[in-house]
C-alpha cells in the first residue's frame, strides 16, 4: 500500500541526512521515527518530549518521577505494616516481657525460702 506524505522543508532536510549518515531509505526513517514514539509510549505533539535535546534527560526526568511515586508507596505499605503487625507485637512482647519478670520475682521467693 503506497501513501503520500507531505512535509516540510524542515523534515525533508532531516530524511536527506537520515539517508546521508545513517543510509536509511525514506520510508524506514519515517517507520524509526514512528515506532521510537510508539514504543517509548510518548506523543509526538508532546512539548515536553520534544523539548529535551538528548531523550536520556527526559527519561531520566520521567524514571526519577516514577521513581518517588514508587518510594511514596512503599512508606505508606511500611507504616500500615508497621500499625497492623509490629505495634500490636511489640506491645504483646512488653506485656510477656513484664509477666515474666513477675515469674522471675516468684521464683526468686520461692528459692529464697526454701
Amino acid at each position: 500500500m503506497n501513501r503520500t506524505v507531505k512535509i516540510t522543508p524542515d523534515t525533508a532536510e532531516d530524511l536527506v541526512r537520515f539517508k546521508t549518515e545513517y543510509g536509511l531509505s525514506y520510508i524506514k526513517s519515517i517507520a524509526y521515527c514512528t515506532r521510537f514514539f510508539a514504543d517509548k509510549k510518548l506523543n509526538p505533539a508532546d512539548s515536553e518530549a520534544l523539548e529535551f535535546p538528548d531523550y536520556k534527560a527526559y527519561a531520566f526526568g520521567k524514571l526519577e518521577s516514577l521513581t518517588k511515586k514508587a518510594d511514596k508507596r512503599n512508606v505508606a505499605f511500611i507504616r500500615k505494616q508497621e500499625q497492623e503487625i509490629l505495634l500490636p507485637l511489640k506491645s504483646e512482647t512488653l506485656v510477656l516481657s513484664e509477666e515474666l519478670g513477675e515469674i522471675k520475682k516468684l521464683l526468686h521467693r520461692l528459692v529464697s525460702r526454701a
